[in-house]
């Protein structure tokens, strides 16, 4: 039998298993891709099973009837390889940066909101070969019960895959896990936390308790207020009028530092102290120098805007405590700027070590100078306190990280939520 007879006997159901294959295997690859540089190998393979159909379709005059057909399987067959090829290779880099667990100590890092975008936070926990017992703490507004719907299932059940623990505290844009059914309670590191059964390395600290990290305490004090309150309710966009720590969550703060002598290791909250308040991260302030560069001729279309609505009563009380309390370092969110002020920590970006152990000084080292906190910024007016908001989180895109600037709050794409402040 000739060539060209296997040609014609074998070329359409050949063509058709192959086709199926790279369809299968296209499908696996792009679920499995999360950046721009991972598609080079779809790409590759795309190319040549799209060049090995024209060809096999080409005319024949050009190039004789088996060499045709020879050029079709061949690049239907690189194609394929250059895709199955990424699988391969994808699962193999998955299972060796999947460290083993050891007797090691569990590692702690920190970092801000993160508005349901964790792509950042994904590549830190396989670049640093993190175990599902070391701890990355998220100060508010994780996202993960913003929906409550199937959208924050899917989303908990990817980070449930990764190899951390991840303890959040509560925020101001997402709702309380002690008024959702399927959150349960258990104890971590010396204090009590809500977690679901589906998804155990996901935690939400309790307000008002103390968690002992590595050796040091850490008071934990969620919740904000939401200065696009009005916005929110006119749109019907999600908000909870218990986005702020309540009176009774205060009372047992106080007590509870009371008892302790007003003395303990640090604070991890979502807001910050008034006199700490980034007055640059407002939106007038921002909204001041963005007009100030525009041109007449190229002023933007006006944006509908709601009254802001303002109310620092939970910053004066934490101011309160900063006071009256003897603490060695203070972490919050919420304002969406990296930035540290004297023995206050404002994340949101970076992912930091937390509570790592220090060496043992040298007796002949000298004793570090204590600086003196820098005073505090000074406040603008009630009118122009609103604090600027957060990115505005979209779909996350296999091919590139999600965006991570900050448009306006008006901006609501409707699938993924607005996180102003």
């Amino acid at each position: 039998m000739t060539l060209m007879e296997i040609a014609e006997y074998c070329s359409i159901p050949v063509i058709a298993a192959l086709c199926y294959g790279l369809v299968e295997l296209l499908k696996r690859a792009f679920r499995s891709c999360t950046r721009l540089k991972s598609f080079f190998p779809l790409i590759a393979g795309i190319t040549g099973t799209v060049l090995g159909v024209v060809g096999f379709f080409a005319d024949p005059e050009l190039m004789p009837t088996d060499s045709l057909l020879g050029a079709a399987l061949a690049g239907m067959a690189s194609g394929l390889s250059a895709t199955g090829g990424h699988q391969i290779v994808h699962q193999i880099t998955k299972k060796k940066t999947a460290p083993e667990d050891d007797d090691s100590p569990p590692k702690f890092y920190i970092t801000g909101d993160k508005h349901r975008h964790f792509d950042r936070l994904t590549e830190f926990c396989q670049t640093h070969a993190l175990r599902k017992k070391d701890v990355i703490v998220i100060l508010g507004d994780s996202g993960l019960n913003y929906f409550e719907d199937k959208r924050d299932d899917a989303l908990k059940e990817r980070l449930s895959r990764l190899n951390v623990t991840l303890f959040s505290l509560h925020g101001n844009k997402e709702n309380r896990p002690e008024n959702i059914p399927t959150y349960g309670i258990r104890t971590f590191c010396g204090g009590t936390v809500y977690y679901e059964p589906r998804y155990p390395n996901l935690l939400f600290a309790k307000d008002g308790e103390i968690y002992n990290f590595n050796g040091k305490e850490f008071m934990v004090v969620g919740g904000a207020h939401s200065v696009d309150k009005i916005r929110c309710l006119e749109e019907e966009l999600p908000f909870w009028e218990d986005e702020m720590p309540s009176e009774e969550t205060k009372a047992l703060v106080e007590h509870r530092l009371a008892a302790r002598g007003y003395r303990i290791d640090g604070f991890l909250t979502h807001t910050c102290p008034i006199s700490c308040l980034p007055t640059e991260m407002f939106i007038s302030t921002k909204r001041a120098a963005d007009e100030s560069k525009q041109s007449p001729r190229k002023k933007k279309k006006a944006k509908p805007e709601y009254p802001i609505d303002i109310d620092r009563s939970t910053e004066q009380w934490l101011e309160k405590l900063k006071q009256e309390t003897d603490y060695g370092v203070w972490y919050c969110g919420h304002y969406h700027i990296d930035k540290q002020l004297g023995d206050v920590h404002m994340m949101h970006k970076e992912i930091e070590p937390f509570c790592a152990e220090e060496p043992a000084a040298s007796p002949s080292a000298a004793e570090p100078p204590i600086s003196a906190s820098p005073a505090p910024e000074a406040q603008e007016e009630a009118t122009a306190t609103e604090v600027q908001t957060a990115e505005s989180p979209t779909v996350e895109s296999p091919a590139a990280e999600p965006q991570e600037t900050e448009p306006p709050a008006t901006v609501h794409t409707g699938t993924e939520p607005p996180s102003s402040t």
